[in-house]
């Protein structure tokens, strides 16, 4: 998957669907297999990662040894807090219930994409986040122009 920028609001079916911003899918390798990894991340958000970046992420972990206690517990968090989903033919993804629920999506999502990482927020909440002071307001802040 290519690196981007970007960002998109968009709704959510009563089915749980929602469209993926047309750069995300754009961006896909032919391995992906039109698939995205979706598991709980930092704040609340949801984390999205194409299926290729999420193999390399995970990598390390599957060469590990399953006799040691702290790798069997990260296996099972990963097991109970991560979903594979796969683009329909409209270009659209089924969040599950439980990450819904955990980032507190109920109608609309907002995709934040930055270098290989995807955040799925609730924008009223990375609003709330946002004005309590958490990040910088411009980019200029954060590159120190």
């Amino acid at each position: 998957m290519e690196e981007f920028l970007c960002h998109s609001r968009n709704s959510l079916d009563s089915k749980g669907r929602v469209f993926v911003p047309a750069e995300l899918r754009k961006a896909l390798l032919q391995e992906d297999n039109m698939s995205y990894v979706l598991t709980r991340g930092p704040e609340n958000c949801i984390l999205m990662f194409s299926y290729s970046i999420w193999n390399e992420l995970i990598k390390d972990l599957k060469g590990k040894s399953y006799q040691d206690k702290g790798v069997r517990d990260k296996l099972r968090v990963l097991s109970l807090t991560t979903k594979k989903v796969t683009l329909d033919q409209q270009g659209r993804i089924i969040i599950p219930k439980d990450l819904l629920d955990y980032a507190g999506i109920v109608k609309d999502v907002l995709f934040i994409a930055f270098f290989d990482k995807i955040e799925l927020w609730a924008p009223e909440n990375f609003e709330k986040y946002s004005q309590e002071g958490n990040i910088p307001k411009t980019g200029f802040d954060i590159l120190r122009l």
